[in-house]
């Protein structure tokens, strides 16, 4: 694929980044829905919101790094970001059972699937793959945009739609 369709497919995810924390600034006064993310603790929720930026800021800051072959910071990001995951941080015996009871199932495997999309990504841009670690970014975007329609909703409401596929009109 050429270089030109990265860039436009790398821009376009800054587009979506940059409109779901808009997104995200406009409903964070939402009242959460009961369940799910909404019945962790406040600490286990705020350490989730604070991995949540983290990645975000992490995703957007690979865009420019592979946009001028900077493979050193994409794969280092890509590493980072493997290594956030939430279960992995130093939470205790006690968090971490909360955790597992009250986040669903599906939560949690589309955080690892993303988790484990990083660190192929981090391995990719250590082989200086552009064609592999594009790919990988743009998996990583679509877990997070299948866990935001299923499981964010309230503050990501454009996308409470793509649940039931896509929207009428849209075409392939």
């Amino acid at each position: 694929m050429k270089t030109s369709t990265w860039i436009i497919t790398l821009l376009a995810a800054t587009a979506l980044f940059r409109a779901a924390a808009a997104a995200d600034a406009r409903h964070q006064d939402h009242a959460a829905q009961p369940g799910g993310v909404a019945a962790l603790s406040t600490p286990l929720r705020e350490a989730l919101a604070q991995e949540m930026v983290a990645l975000q800021n992490g995703m957007m800051s690979i865009i420019p790094a592979f946009a001028s072959g900077n493979w050193a910071l994409v794969a280092e990001t890509g590493k980072q970001m493997e290594r956030s995951y939430i279960m992995k941080q130093a939470l205790s015996a006690e968090q971490l059972d909360e955790l597992h009871h009250l986040l669903p199932p599906q939560f949690l495997e589309l955080d690892a699937q993303f988790h484990y999309l990083a660190g192929m990504l981090g391995h990719a841009a250590d082989n200086r793959k552009p064609e592999l670690a594009a790919f990988y970014f743009s998996r990583m975007l679509e877990t997070c945009t299948a866990c935001h329609a299923r499981f964010a909703t309230e503050k990501f409401p454009a996308l409470a739609a793509q649940e039931d596929g896509p929207a009428p009109g849209h075409h392939h």
